[in-house]
C-alpha cells in the first residue's frame, strides 16, 4: 500500500467510535498516521517505514477483522468508515496482484 493510502486509511481509523478503536489499536494500519503526524520526518519516518511493512504482513487478518467488525454494525457512521477501509484494503490487494 503506498504510504500516502496507508495514512489516509490510519486517519480514517481513527475516526471510529472509542470503542472500534480500540478493537483495532493492535494493527499496524491503526498506528501508522501516529507516527508519520508525531515525526518531523513524516511520511518518511523510521518507525512509519517499518509500520507499513509490517501492514503489508498483517494485511489479510487486518480486512477480516474490518468485515467482521462491520457486519456487527447497523447503519452509523462507523459502518461508512469501515465500508471505506475495507474499500481501500481490497483496492490494494488488486494493485498487488497486477
Amino acid at each position: 500500500m503506498k504510504p500516502r493510502a496507508l495514512y489516509n486509511l490510519s486517519k480514517s481509523l481513527r475516526q471510529l467510535s472509542p470503542q472500534l478503536r480500540i478493537q483495532l489499536q493492535g494493527y499496524h494500519a491503526y498506528r501508522y498516521s501516529y507516527f508519520v503526524d508525531n515525526s518531523s520526518r513524516g511520511l518518511d519516518c523510521t518507525y512509519a517505514r517499518a509500520t507499513a511493512r509490517f501492514h503489508e504482513q498483517e494485511q489479510q487478518q487486518f480486512l477480516d477483522q474490518l468485515i467482521a467488525m462491520s457486519s456487527e454494525l447497523s447503519p452509523c457512521n462507523d459502518l461508512v468508515l469501515l465500508s471505506r477501509a475495507i474499500t481501500l484494503v481490497q483496492a490494494n490487494e488488486t494493485q498487488d496482484n497486477l
